[in-house]
């Protein structure tokens, strides 16, 4: 599967595109809302946050039998992050986000903790 490409970061999409930080963590878009065809609210959640809430399939468990579930996880970002690449998808950072006037807001790793 691929993505057409973007040129811009208008053209961000939730649920394919992703945002690194300037630390090398990558987040994926989960909300966007955009006036007049720009972008002026995102939503991020931390990548392996949301996959950490993600039931882990079967075919992986002889795979990944006996090592630590980041290693499942890395290999998710990666191939997610080589999918974007050679679809010519443009990896933005929040920073880039932040120098257009868009606001930036995260989902709270902690909420669920809170709500018990």
């Amino acid at each position: 599967m691929s993505y057409s490409p973007n040129d811009s970061i208008n053209e961000l999409t939730p649920e394919i595109d992703l945002v690194v930080d300037e630390y090398g963590n990558y987040y994926q878009v989960k909300e966007i809302r955009q006036e007049k065809d720009r972008l002026h609210y995102i939503m991020l959640d931390h990548f392996l946050n949301d996959w950490s809430f993600s039931i882990i399939p079967n075919t992986i468990e002889k795979e990944f039998s006996r090592k630590h579930i980041g290693y499942y996880f890395n290999e998710i970002l990666e191939g997610h992050i080589t999918k974007l690449k050679q679809s010519n998808r443009r990896l933005f950072s929040i920073l880039e986000l932040k120098q257009e006037g868009i606001i930036v807001e995260f989902i709270d790793l902690t909420i669920s903790l809170r709500n018990k």
